[in-house]
């Protein structure tokens, strides 16, 4: 049996008997085979039934992310970063949507809050790398916020955020100096 007939056989069963598949694991999976409307109706559903909720606003968030809706996507990750406190997935996707929402100062705060969680976190690193040299840019006047150009290529792309041709150049000229 193929990956997809798998999910297909397993959507079908949660649908069935929500109670006979873990939400959480099957909306990753789901999400993982980019199959993003799939994913929401399962995080969705369990969400209404689930009294342990971190986990699947989690994926909740990164499917709206990767639908390119980033307003939803924020209060998901927010909702998930308060259930889950001590874990730094939230934080860091929750930086990564602040950033494409053109506010590079917040995603800072929030990325720093994953990265003091696990200061070896590479996905927050380098976003938050990126999202301190565009606060700077905009607290010298020089930036507008970015504009989202849709969803991330990929479900775990780390480096999926877009920066406008201009911004990009003037970054590059900075890290020459």
């Amino acid at each position: 049996m193929g990956i997809a007939e798998n999910l297909d056989a397993r959507l079908l069963r949660y649908r069935n008997d929500p109670a006979r598949e873990d939400a959480a694991d099957l909306a990753e999976a789901l999400l993982g085979a980019r199959r993003t409307p799939e994913a929401l109706e399962v995080a969705g559903s369990a969400l209404s039934e689930s009294a342990e909720k971190g986990r699947l606003l989690l994926v909740a968030g990164q499917a709206w992310l990767f639908d390119g809706d980033l307003i939803r996507a924020q209060k998901a990750l927010l909702k998930a970063a308060r259930a889950l406190p001590q874990a730094k997935e939230p934080y860091r996707w929750l930086g990564e949507v602040l950033l494409k929402r053109g506010d590079p100062a917040r995603a800072v705060k929030v990325l720093d809050k994953a990265l003091r969680i696990d200061l070896g976190y590479s996905a927050a690193k380098l976003l938050r790398e990126r999202a301190g040299r565009l606060a700077r840019l905009a607290e010298s006047g020089d930036a507008a916020p970015a504009i989202p150009s849709g969803p991330p290529q990929a479900p775990h792309a780390e480096e999926a955020t877009v920066i406008r041709p201009e911004l990009s150049a003037r970054l590059a000229g900075e890290s020459q100096k």
